[in-house]
């Protein structure tokens, strides 16, 4: 059987070895493109000559023309041409052709097949340069199939980014955009897919590309293309460490797939789509177990919203919070909406009711000064989302919302209702089993008063598992793979937080061979095992990394063990003999790696499970009796 591939160099093979020269000369594979194309339509003598050997006399083109013929029914069987008369039609049920294989599996939804089809262009570098009617064909192809490649390598990337797997959806469109450099839909897809992995840099980058071949087109980026680069040039670039930390012997990327959480993400955009589409307040209620990774998970969905034109607060509770009034909404007001459009057209007394509380607000909007009693603060920051909102979407994210204290809880709760025809998305992360009377309330009104769902994030499974660690072990074979995730479902339970940590810990040289025991011990909770029980190997997992920070980092790390809750720079400046730069460098580390998360009002453990391993078996007697005592000073 002849083999064609033309979604790239054109190549031909029969019965998988090296084709006979003449299958090979330009015309003949010219020829069979053309047949191919035409889906099993019959063509005329006459056509194919002038379309092929029109500078010949009719007898010579006549005489190619059956020369090329009788090579291909020679390969490919008496009956794979049907000639009637002048009119010629090639079966392709006798042939293995790439175009075939594309199209059925575009018509089946496997776009990830289809894709993978694609080498190039459509028949990338070919040409016949003495015969014009084909370079015209060839040109019209050229176009009508890199429109379907694109639109495969669209949907191939929205979906990958959909279910979180940014560093999949990067690899289809570096090769999409090196196919097609001037599309700017997949430009700007591609600058969207860096920002979501982390990669400001990336993002950037991929735009002057992009931005300079736009222009030696004489076309201007569209203002779109424009937003999300400069929405990528004000984050912070997480996809590689800085130049100057200390080196690290991972064999991956830090930041791994959000691997069992596709379902969840695609339910919680489809969430954001309805609210965008209805301007109806959404809320949506992450539940887990400790360490099961719902701050990653709604980050990536918040992201998304960012990316989307939404204005963004987040806000990170810790214990503590629960007995401050307000100290919740405080935090949203903090956390991200005195930077978004539209503030500046709310009534000054709000924002002077916001003001007396913040001192950043005060400073940069100047707002007149507050009538004693006449506003309450979340009246107030009411009044800003209410200004917000005319202008944008508007997305806060609440951490931790289990730790929240109760009267910002209910003023959340009013604020679903206020703006219940806005665009106006509420994420709240809660532990399984330790829910509020006000989020309780907020999930029983859902499909009732109020659009929203709830979202439950499960331990990762055994197949999960072993997907991470291939990311994170390439050289291991796939029987060695299995091993390590059978281990890992045992020392682990599947909380994401500490697969993601003894996998990096693997691959530095962590031999889980030498730990016996599991972990959880049976009929105990993740909380009652916590920390005591955890086996040796997770301890040992979080003991490579920090050993694996910089001196300062570990520092700092140890700082937030022992004072815990949350803690502003000021705090550590206070408790550590560090210079204000090189604790500025040890903070960036410590959240780039996942140690710390960051929020206006200070930093805080992302795993509580990591804190307390942390503070039991990294920090000695006496380093944490000088920090509290430092830290009481």
């Amino acid at each position: 059987m002849i083999e064609y591939r033309f979604l790239g160099p054109a190549e031909v093979r029969v019965d998988g070895d090296a084709p006979p020269p003449e299958l090979r000369w330009r015309k003949n594979l010219a020829l069979a493109a053309y047949l191919i194309c035409s889906a099993g339509r019959p063509s005329t003598r006459d056509h194919l000559t002038g379309l092929l050997w029109a500078e010949k006399p009719d007898h010579s083109a006549r005489h190619s023309l059956r020369e090329a013929l009788r090579s291909i029914r020679k390969n490919a069987g008496s009956d794979s041409l049907a000639v009637e008369g002048e009119q010629i039609t090639l079966d392709l049920n006798q042939l293995s052709v790439d175009l075939g294989h594309f199209d059925e599996f575009v018509s089946s939804g496997d776009l990830r097949s289809a894709w993978n089809s694609v080498r190039g262009e459509f028949m990338e570098g070919f040409a016949v340069p003495d015969s014009s009617g084909f370079e015209d064909w060839l040109l019209s192809e050229r176009m009508a199939w890199g429109r379907k490649m694109a639109d495969v390598a669209t949907g191939l990337s929205n979906q990958l980014l959909d279910s979180g797997d940014d560093p999949a959806a990067l690899l289809v469109l570096e090769k999409a955009c090196s196919i097609f450099p001037d599309s700017e839909p997949l430009g700007r897809l591609l600058i969207r897919a860096h920002s979501l992995a982390g990669d400001r840099t990336g993002a950037i980058k991929a735009f002057e590309v992009l931005e300079s071949r736009l222009d030696a087109l004489g076309i201007t980026p569209a203002t779109e293309t424009v937003r999300l680069v400069d929405l990528a040039r004000s984050d912070k670039d997480w996809a590689s460490a800085p130049a100057d930390m200390k080196p690290r012997a991972l064999s991956s990327e830090r930041r791994l797939p959000l691997t069992g959480r596709g379902l969840q993400l695609a339910r919680g955009l489809e969430l954001w789509s309805s609210c965008l589409e209805n301007s109806r307040s959404t809320v949506i209620v992450v539940e887990g177990d400790p360490g099961s990774g719902k701050s990653r998970f709604s980050e990536e969905l918040i992201a998304r919203t960012r990316l989307d034109g939404a204005q963004v607060a987040n806000v990170r509770a810790v214990l503590g919070d629960q007995t401050e009034p307000f100290s919740g909404l405080v935090g949203i007001a903090s956390g991200g909406l005195g930077n978004s459009l539209g503030v500046l057209g709310t009534d000054p007394e709000a924002l002077g009711v916001i003001g007396a509380k913040i001192p950043e607000w005060r400073d940069r909007f100047s707002p007149g000064k507050p009538t004693p009693g006449a506003l309450s603060f979340g009246n107030a920051v009411l009044a800003v989302l209410l200004s917000i909102t005319e202008e944008s979407p508007v997305a806060i994210l609440v951490d931790d919302a289990h730790f929240v204290d109760a009267e910002s809880l209910e003023v959340l709760a009013g604020f679903v209702r206020s703006l219940a025809e806005r665009r106006f998305f509420l994420v709240l992360n809660t532990n399984c089993g330790q829910s509020t009377p006000e989020i309780d309330e907020l999930r029983a009104r859902m499909g009732r008063e109020v659009t929203g769902g709830v979202l439950k994030l499960a331990p990762l499974d055994l197949d999960e598992i072993a997907e991470l660690a291939g990311r994170v072990l390439p050289e291991y074979e796939p029987a060695a793979i299995e091993r390590v995730a059978r281990r890992l479902v045992e020392d682990t339970a599947g909380l994401p937080v500490l697969v993601v940590e003894m996998l990096h810990a693997v691959a530095q040289g962590l031999e889980l061979e030498r730990f016996e025991n599991a972990w959880p011990s049976p009929l105990q909770t993740l909380d009652q095992t916590m920390p005591g029980d955890l086996p040796d190997s997770v301890v040992g997992a979080i003991r490579v990394g920090f050993r694996k920070l910089s001196d300062d980092a570990q520092e700092v790390v140890s700082a937030a063990a022992v004072i815990s809750g949350r803690i502003s720079q000021a705090q550590f400046e206070k408790v550590l003999d560090l210079p204000r730069k090189d604790l500025e460098k040890a903070l960036d580390e410590t959240e780039w790696l996942r140690w710390l998360a960051a929020e206006p009002r200070g930093y805080s453990f992302v795993a509580r499970i990591v804190r307390e391993v942390v503070l039991k078996d990294l920090v000695s007697v006496g380093k944490r009796q000088r920090i509290q005592k430092a830290a009481r000073s």
